[in-house]
């Protein structure tokens, strides 16, 4: 949502100075080649950011990548010939089963299994691979060095470009 907020200010400040006379037509060329770097930054951080995010519940036994491939399996594969109904209470069943892993019987430190868990969970967070919530160098936005758009403004001191009223 950022990056869309970000493209629409960067958008946003090039037609203004268009219409209002101050840069020529050509910075709205600009907008790619500024813009689509951060995109492509900004989706890689957010796919890291999910696979870091998912460690957490997977070290706790809930793997998305199960959870997801079963309910496709009721939903569209061997179960999509039951009703809905029945679908949803497969559906149902099947995570209460996964949320147990959740259960303090199992997840505690005298069981083996929620001993192994914790002992995971420690070293996620120990060695920092847990998601973050602050990304201070991201946060801050972006420096475009060099902008095209800012060298054609430059460029022409005494613009007089777009349509004034």
């Amino acid at each position: 949502m950022n990056t869309g907020i970000q493209d629409a200010h960067n958008l946003a400040w090039k037609l203004a100075s268009f219409v209002k006379g101050i840069a020529p037509s050509s910075i709205l060329h600009t907008y790619d080649e500024e813009r689509r770097p951060i995109a492509i930054f900004n989706t890689e951080l957010s796919i890291q950011n999910f696979r870091a995010a998912m460690a957490v519940p997977a070290a706790l036994g809930l793997n998305p990548t199960v959870a997801n491939s079963v309910h496709q399996a009721i939903t569209n594969g061997i179960g999509s010939i039951l009703p809905s109904g029945l679908q949803r209470a497969v559906l149902d069943g099947i995570f209460t089963i996964g949320r147990a892993q959740l259960s303090e019987y199992l997840l505690n430190e005298k069981n083996p299994i929620g001993s192994l868990r914790f002992a995971k969970l420690r070293r996620i967070f120990e060695e920092g691979k847990s998601l973050r919530l602050q990304f201070p160098a991201e946060d801050l936005g972006f420096k475009v060095r060099a902008s095209p758009a800012v060298i054609q403004i430059l460029q022409h001191p005494k613009p007089n470009f777009g349509s004034q009223k």
